[in-house]
């Protein structure tokens, strides 16, 4: 009965018909991905940017193992715009487009990881989920963790990636 459905905690809707007949691998990933925004659901805020939130849980899921092949075939296109994807482009646009979006969000993820390690990033993330009513732009929020955090902002830290993607 839906009128007396109540819920005691976080759920991932699981929609079978598009996990059934995949490999154990792919499920595994998707489940990984999904329990990671459970995970971080109670540090996690409104400035949090979907690049951030949508990155790390593809780093989780992914493991060590990146899958970012079609991301890869855009640079290698000469497609790459150098730039982080913004909220709105993990929900509209093609399903290509949308996919490239959640590569390039792991990508920068991994990009902060790899250079100043999974600490730093969970100082970021946790910086940038505590705030939950504040004056100001989610972009100057970002902007100010990661100078609290990295010594750079937000514009800094896009070049960087984008630098160590085409170089």
């Amino acid at each position: 009965d839906p009128d007396d459905l109540r819920y005691t905690g976080d759920r991932i809707i699981v929609n079978a018909s598009v996990i059934e007949g995949r490999p154990e691998q792919d499920v595994l990933q998707i489940l990984s991905h999904e329990l990671l925004h459970v995970a971080t659901r109670d540090v996690s805020g409104p400035f949090v940017p979907l690049f951030v939130d949508e990155g790390l849980a593809e780093v989780a899921g992914y493991g060590d193992n990146p899958g970012l092949s079609y991301f890869d075939a855009i640079v290698a296109a000469g497609s790459f715009d150098s730039a982080l994807p913004e909220d709105f482009e993990f929900s509209t646009g093609s399903a290509n487009d949308i996919y490239l979006s959640y590569q390039e969000a792991q990508s920068a993820v991994r990009y902060f990881i790899d250079r100043w390690g999974l600490r730093r990033f969970i100082r970021f993330y946790r910086r940038i989920g505590r705030e939950r009513v504040a004056p100001g732009l989610a972009t100057w929020h970002v902007d100010r963790a990661l100078r609290g955090t990295i010594g750079m902002g937000l514009r800094g830290f896009e070049k960087a990636w984008a630098s160590s993607i085409t170089s």
